[in-house]
């Protein structure tokens, strides 16, 4: 499936040039960012997670799409970035139920 890049169009990408160490610093450093707002937010008030957090993680998506369609350096960093923002949306997923779990549970 073709990504619709410019460098893919003109050769095709081997595994190490799609990712890089430039990729893997964007994913890491994405990571820290989203993870500390999200927990941040889920932690003091969660009832402002879809005001606060939500926009940030669709704007830093966003961003890493519109990289991904530049060629070298620039794409391997947008494809980090959205990597990275895989990692908020989990931690809300096993959070949030988990914690309705064990509110109900009693105690």
């Amino acid at each position: 499936m073709s990504s619709g890049s410019r460098d893919e169009q003109a050769h095709p990408m081997t595994l190490e040039r799609r990712y890089s160490a430039a990729g893997f610093a964007a994913l890491a450093l994405n990571i820290l960012a989203l993870e500390f707002l999200t927990w941040v937010v889920m932690v003091t008030a969660w009832f402002l997670l879809p005001i606060v957090a939500l926009p940030v993680l669709v704007i830093d998506a966003l961003t890493g799409w519109a990289l991904t369609r530049r060629g070298g350096t620039a794409a391997q960093v947008g494809r980090g970035m959205l990597i990275g923002c895989l990692a908020p949306v989990l931690t809300m997923l096993v959070f949030i139920p988990g914690w309705i779990i064990t509110r109900n549970l009693g105690n």
